[in-house]
């Protein structure tokens, strides 16, 4: 257990094998999306989050998800942040759900920069 900065309590794991595999996801063609990206005026606002928690684990990767601490042990039964291999398995069923939208869904790999924080407030 680690103390956030905001005092609050977090769950930690050791998933240093597990994160050793790893899943493809081919990422769409740029070229396929490019038409998207000129009527695109501002970013949706997503809680993704609360969407990362509507995905159940696998019951026969449940053990792969333990983490045993001083009073117990604690299975993720729904998918968790700090896997590696979570943003590659949450953006295809974002693409599977919004198929039918007209625009592009991208979960940016690195910092926020100022204009997306802008967004987000």
């Amino acid at each position: 257990m680690l103390t956030q900065g905001s005092g609050s309590w977090i769950l930690c794991g050791h998933h240093i094998r597990l994160n050793k595999v790893t899943t493809l996801y081919r990422s769409p063609d740029i070229l396929d999306l490019s038409w998207s990206f000129c009527i695109t005026i501002l970013p949706p606002k997503i809680g993704i989050l609360m969407s990362y928690h509507q995905i159940s684990v696998n019951a026969d990767d449940l053990a792969n998800t333990a983490v045993i601490i001083a009073f117990g042990l604690f299975e993720f039964f729904r998918l968790c942040f700090r896997l590696k291999n979570t943003p590659r398995l949450f953006q295809p069923l974002i693409y599977a759900v919004m198929s039918q939208a007209v625009f592009h869904i991208h979960l940016p790999q690195g910092p926020l920069n100022q204009q997306q924080l802008a967004h987000l407030r």
